[in-house]
């Protein structure tokens, strides 16, 4: 026999087995941490994809609202002009991201036309043969051709024009006249639909044209309000129709002793407001009349919400202020305003009607209850509302404010502030013939630009800016410069 030991390994210490378990889990980490990383990576390029898709879908939505200017870089320059040729320039409307003016010519067309915003050429031509005016109109006396968008949602951009018959007196007699409208694709100018009715006044409330025309009999004057769809195949039926009352007609004057005989149609929200003279009728979407308004002198205007604003400025003399009220519901609610529609309204704060102080103040009221929600601290001149936020000019600069609470977002201060644009990145505070540029966002400064030397007529006598067309212009002696 032979005696035999045994020696067993000693255990490994710590140290070793950190070792060995580098040695094994190193490689497998490094291979965890790199797909971690590309993981990560991927979710931040996806992240950030989504976020610019959804920033250029916000900047193409907020490009469609009426005032809303083409892409203004940091230094502006002179893009194209009109130069001052005798004739008014055609009235232009913006229909989606079409810009669309129209006007009569000598042979008794209605010419439509699309303007590129970036050239001030035409993008199309339509010449539609106008029964109204088949006479043939003089363009220096021919009443100016009004296009206004159809708001349609799910179908391509509309427009529809109408070029009124002449009236051989001045001042023009009320009651109908002959009235040709053309429906246009606003992408390529392709004509929809051409009729001609007799109406006085007309406006659009989303896809349908609504119409009114007084008639007298006896002495009283009675009002056909009716809305209709002018793209239909046949002969259009009313999708709705209204008779006023008979009204006794009564004389208002107004505080230059001169008589007030305006007559307006506007549509706003769920209403639409007719006015004649001193009265005015209410009437909801589907045409049901809700309110008779004896207005006497007062000014009606239908604000944003649906709100009837009253204003008498007969009352204004010397040191007294006019007098104000808001028609809520069936009460009419005394206040010290008259409604203030902002520059550029993209429809937020949907609940917000913004009046304008007589003492200069801006004041926001609820739509629902005419009831104050806040006031500015400041005078204003000129507002802008974008996703919820007011922004409001003033002597002293621009303040930006919750639309709702009027919590102060940002102030930027910036001498005599006269009027507000906007291309959707930026504000710009337009102050005589100075542009100063501040992010939406914060308020941040970015740049301030003298526009005199970019009038385009060599004249170096500036005027004024305008926001007229959807651009911003700089008007001369002799012409009109869209600069951006």
């Amino acid at each position: 026999m032979q005696d035999v030991e045994l020696v067993e390994a000693a255990p490994p210490g710590d140290s070793e087995l950190r070792d060995a378990g580098r040695r094994t889990r190193g490689p497998r980490r490094r291979v965890v941490a790199v797909v971690a990383g590309v993981a990560v990576l991927g979710a931040l390029a996806v992240h950030q994809g989504a976020a610019d898709a959804r920033a250029r879908a916000d900047l193409e939505q907020v490009a469609t609202v009426p005032g809303v200017l083409p892409p203004v870089g940091d230094r502006l320059q002179a893009r194209w002009d009109r130069r001052d040729d005798g004739a008014a320039p055609p009235i232009a409307t913006l229909a989606g991201p079409h810009l669309v003016a129209a006007e009569t010519t000598r042979e008794g067309l209605l010419r439509v036309q699309e303007v590129d915003r970036a050239t001030g050429r035409p993008r199309w031509t339509t010449d539609v043969p106008a029964p109204a005016v088949a006479g043939g109109v003089d363009p220096e006396a021919a009443e100016p051709v009004r296009c206004e968008p159809l708001d349609d949602p799910g179908r391509a951009a509309r427009v529809v024009c109408a070029a009124v018959a002449p009236h051989e007196s001045v001042p023009v007699p009320p009651g109908p006249r002959a009235t040709t409208f053309a429906v246009l694709d606003a992408a390529d100018g392709t004509l929809v639909a051409v009729r001609t009715v007799s109406t006085e006044l007309w406006t659009v409330r989303g896809d349908v044209v609504v119409l009114a025309s007084s008639h007298d009999t006896g002495g009283s004057t009675t009002w056909v309000v009716l809305a209709t769809d002018l793209t239909a195949a046949d002969e259009p039926e009313p999708v709705w129709r209204t008779t006023t009352p008979p009204q006794q007609r009564s004389v208002a004057v107004g505080p230059d002793g001169q008589e007030l005989a305006w007559r307006d149609l506007q549509t706003s929200a769920a209403r639409v407001l007719l006015t004649d003279g001193d009265h005015a009728w209410l009437l909801s979407a589907d045409g049901a009349l809700l309110r008779s308004l004896d207005t006497g002198a007062r000014v009606a205007t239908l604000g944003r919400t649906g709100l009837v604003g009253l204003v008498d400025w007969s009352a204004a003399s010397g040191f007294d202020r006019p007098r104000g009220a808001l028609v809520v519901g069936d009460a009419t609610l005394p206040v010290h305003e008259t409604l203030l529609a902002p520059a550029v309204d993209d429809g937020t704060a949907a609940d917000v009607e913004v009046l304008q102080s007589f003492d200069g103040p801006v004041v926001v009221r609820s739509g629902r209850t005419g009831g104050e929600l806040w006031r500015s601290r400041e005078d204003v001149t000129a507002t802008v509302l974008l996703d919820g936020v007011l922004y409001a000019a003033s002597p002293d600069g621009v303040v930006a404010r919750d639309a709702v609470t009027g919590r102060r977002v940002w102030q930027g201060d910036g001498p005599d502030a006269r009027m507000l644009a906007t291309d959707g990145r930026v504000l710009l505070v337009l102050s005589s013939l100075t542009v100063r540029a501040y992010a939406l966002s914060d308020g941040a400064p970015l740049w301030t630009q003298d526009v005199r030397a970019l009038a385009a007529d060599g004249s170096g006598d500036a005027w004024w800016l305008t926001t007229a067309w959807g651009m911003l212009a700089v008007v001369s002696a002799h012409a009109f410069t869209v600069v951006g």
